[in-house]
């Protein structure tokens, strides 16, 4: 499939531009939340609590957000929610330079309104890319473009707040975020919101996203297979420091190893669109997985530090293409009218998914050790993509011929 240049500056193009803009100014905040509480405070548990601040409403909210999305329409949630992101990121900085200190309270409220935001942003992601998408052929290409804008955001963000703390300009670590809201609610703007008006009559429950992920067989599998891969995701993830300090791996050559994942999808991400265009489909499912499996199982090798280089980028890099081919999938084949309650079942399911496995592998760390941890997250994922292509056999016909008839 060849790139179209032009897709840059169209509506996809805008879309691209939203998930750098948000995932650029989130990730400078989550660096900085828990930062600047950790330095004022020397406290892990208050730490650990602006973190669940971050992650408990997404947990709570995401089926709510679907719900509200298909009913009310993104626009009239999203560009709100931005504002009030904004005001409570200028209100923190005034508190942050008036007290010349932290003020708890002040940091919890502003992670409970990112992570709300969080939610809305995230069940509404699928109906952007769809309502600016004319020709389906194009959805694989948006879909891994995404995927790469959000990973360039999540990896300057670590970047810019570190340099901003480090500096002692805490207020401007929270200033980066608000400019940051403005060009996303500008961008949101610009985008089109084709929801239906007779969804504001659909009194479907809040719950209905589940419902109907159930009724889609072929997508209900695909995220049965992507929940346990997040879960081996977050075991490494949660291990990950530990792990490389027992090794006696630290400074420069750590902090690599943390960005190896980011590496390794966005260099894939640059080929996703190709790569599914090209592979069988049946190998785009079981082989990213077994190939992600593959790259945990190495990690606990101890090897040279560039052949654990490799294999993070490796156990990280193919998830773009199983993410993007899924996508693509519910893009296409998920009635309009309940996009966003299958976004708000699926992002549920990721995220409590996700904090349970980051909670249970520090118990499995202290009785099996490190090493054995993440070499079980590796073999999980082995075993998933392994199941995960047998089950989808079936389906991989239909697949095949909803593709070819879009294109």
């Amino acid at each position: 499939m060849k790139f179209d240049k032009h897709l840059l500056f169209s509506g996809q193009g805008r879309v691209i531009y939203v998930v750098g803009s948000y995932r650029l100014g989130k990730s400078v905040f989550s660096v900085a939340l828990p930062w600047v509480i950790y330095t004022s405070t020397h406290s892990t548990v208050l730490s650990g609590v602006a973190f669940a601040s971050l992650m408990l409403p997404l947990a709570l909210f995401f089926p709510i957000a679907g719900w509200l999305v298909d009913k009310v329409g993104r626009n009239h949630l999203l560009i709100p929610i931005e504002v009030a992101r904004m005001l409570s990121f200028v209100g923190l900085e005034l508190v942050l330079r008036l007290n010349r200190g932290v003020v708890i309270d002040s940091l919890l409220f502003v992670a409970i309104i990112q992570g709300a935001a969080d939610a809305l942003y995230t069940v509404s992601l699928n109906g952007m890319v769809r309502d600016t998408t004319v020709n389906n052929q194009q959805l694989t290409t948006v879909n891994s473009m995404v995927e790469v804008a959000g990973r360039i955001g999540q990896l300057g963000g670590p970047l810019i707040a570190s340099i901003l703390l480090s500096s002692d300009h805490t207020a401007w670590a929270f200033s980066i975020p608000f400019l940051l809201s403005v060009l996303t609610t500008v961008l949101f703007v610009t985008i089109p919101d084709r929801v239906d008006p007779s969804n504001r009559r659909d009194r479907t429950a809040i719950l209905a996203g589940f419902v109907h992920l159930g009724k889609h067989r072929l997508i209900l599998i695909m995220t049965l297979i992507a929940t346990i891969t997040n879960i081996s995701v977050a075991i490494l993830g949660a291990q990950l420091v530990f792990y490389l300090r027992s090794r006696g791996i630290s400074g420069f050559s750590a902090g690599i190893a943390l960005d190896m994942g980011s590496i390794g999808i966005l260099s894939v991400g640059v080929l996703a669109p190709k790569l599914i265009a090209w592979l069988p489909k049946q190998l785009i499912v079981g082989g990213s997985i077994f190939l992600m499996g593959l790259g945990m199982s190495l990690v606990a090798y101890h090897g040279s530090v560039l052949i654990l280089f490799a294999a993070l980028a490796l156990a990280h890099g193919p998830v773009v293409v199983y993410n993007a081919f899924m996508q693509s999938q519910i893009q296409q084949l998920v009635p309009r009218n309940v996009l966003g309650r299958i976004g708000g079942a699926i992002g549920s399911l990721a995220t409590v998914s996700m904090s349970v496995a980051g909670f249970v592998s520090g118990l499995l760390a202290q009785r099996i050790g490190l090493t054995t941890t993440i070499f079980t997250a590796g073999l999980i994922t082995l075993v998933s993509a392994l199941a995960g292509s047998i089950l989808l056999r079936p389906f991989m016909g239909s697949v095949m011929t909803t593709i070819n008839r879009h294109q």
